[in-house]
């Protein structure tokens, strides 16, 4: 007969967990009610078991939307919140959650407040999330609240993957002239320096340092090999360091063509989290401060301090925006439009999109202009090698090109 691994709360609410034998999953939950226990969870031993090993994969942001989507559904299908966790935390595809939903499911027949129960037991998600579902469960909306929660974690990661397929191409396209150039160094000068046979000391200035590069090259590739595994450990271990994370993004902002977009990005996330805030009824300071908090550029989050400052002294908040310099003139525009007619979180929503699509097309453009660029300079590299190689034959054998 098959072990069964489970957690249970006694008749005083206590958590226990433990091992029974049975014949099959009805006959273990009749032995724990037979003991006075009411079953949290259930599983085969060996199943169980193999869950953990799996649970130590880290989520994702769509484990994430997928959660909140789910959750959300089933509250609008009628079943109650905890059964609703319940059944989430039963789907293999959230077993990267861990022992989280299990714990939230147990936390909230015990009683205790959703966004308290949330905070305790899944600590992954953004700070704005927890308090979309705080507004949620205080305004009677939960499923709303959880979907908007789920809508600002899809536009973040989309936002994410623009930014991130932006860069892969120009890394691409230099990795490939680095890699071509070294080739090149290491491969074929070493071979005509070998077919020139030490005269190449003769040669003019430009290709005899050719040939010096190659050779050395050659001669030292694994002393340079074990040093860019050494410069690229050292940025790695560089990278987890906050502070230099801060540094790139805020380096980011500055470059001639990407750095707009990066900004478009920002504002972008700023005007789509506050409008989100705002249509769930979390007050204004509030919704600024946790707007400010999802951007990730530390110079943005400084200026827009001071516009919180302002709005609590009782200006407008277009009117700070402005003064501050922050966004462009389109997105104050539209916050303004929006406070005179009330509707402020629909034109942030629709300043959100206009962000959004104004990145699109500048990353588009930016891309049109890098290919023919990169295969340009790379071609101009490689053009020069190959000349002074060529050069160099013709110099030894005094050919006339």
């Amino acid at each position: 007969m098959p072990t069964f691994m489970y957690d249970a709360l006694t008749s005083v609410g206590h958590s226990v967990n433990g091992e029974l034998v049975a014949e099959h999953e009805r006959a273990a939950l009749r032995e724990l009610k037979r003991r006075g226990l009411t079953p949290l969870s259930l599983a085969i031993a060996a199943q169980a078991r193999r869950r953990r090993l799996v649970l130590r994969k880290r989520a994702n942001p769509e484990d994430h939307i997928r959660l909140l989507n789910e959750i959300a559904i089933l509250i609008e299908a009628g079943v109650s919140l905890s059964e609703a966790v319940d059944i989430a935390a039963r789907s293999p595809a959230f077993q990267v959650f861990g022992d989280g939903l299990t714990n939230l499911g147990r936390d909230l027949r015990r009683g205790v407040n959703l966004p308290e129960a949330v905070r305790g037991n899944i600590t992954t998600f953004p700070a704005y999330v927890y308090q979309l579902i705080e507004a949620g469960n205080e305004t009677g909306s939960l499923s709303g609240g959880l979907k908007d929660a789920s809508l600002q974690l899809q536009f973040d990661d989309r936002v994410r993957k623009d930014i991130r397929n932006a860069l892969i191409y120009p890394m691409f396209l230099v990795s490939m002239g680095i890699a071509s150039t070294l080739f090149i160094f290491m491969f074929v000068v070493p071979r005509f320096a070998a077919m020139l046979k030490g005269r190449w000391e003769l040669l003019p200035a430009f290709p005899h340092a050719i040939f010096a590069i190659g050779l050395f090259l050659r001669d030292n590739v694994y002393s340079l090999a074990g040093l860019g595994m050494l410069v690229a450990a050292s940025f790695y271990l560089l990278w987890q360091r906050p502070p230099f994370r801060v540094q790139l993004q805020e380096l980011g902002i500055r470059l001639p063509l990407l750095g707009r977009f990066f900004l478009e990005a920002e504002a972008g996330r700023w005007t789509a989290m506050l409008a989100t805030l705002l249509q769930n009824r979390i007050p204004l300071v509030q919704s600024l401060a946790l707007a400010r908090n999802s951007l990730r550029v530390e110079s943005l989050k400084g200026r827009l301090v001071q516009v919180e400052r302002a709005v609590r002294g009782g200006s407008a908040l277009g009117m700070a925006l402005e003064d501050y310099g922050i966004f462009d003139e389109t997105l104050v525009n539209l916050i303004r439009v929006g406070e005179r007619s009330g509707r402020l979180a629909e034109m942030l929503k629709s300043a959100a999109a206009l962000a959004e699509q104004k990145g699109r097309d500048r990353i588009k453009r930016v891309l049109a202009l890098l290919e023919p660029a990169a295969i340009l300079v790379i071609g101009v590299v490689i053009g020069a090698i190959v000349i002074s190689l060529f050069t160099a034959i013709a110099s030894i054998n005094n050919v006339r090109l």
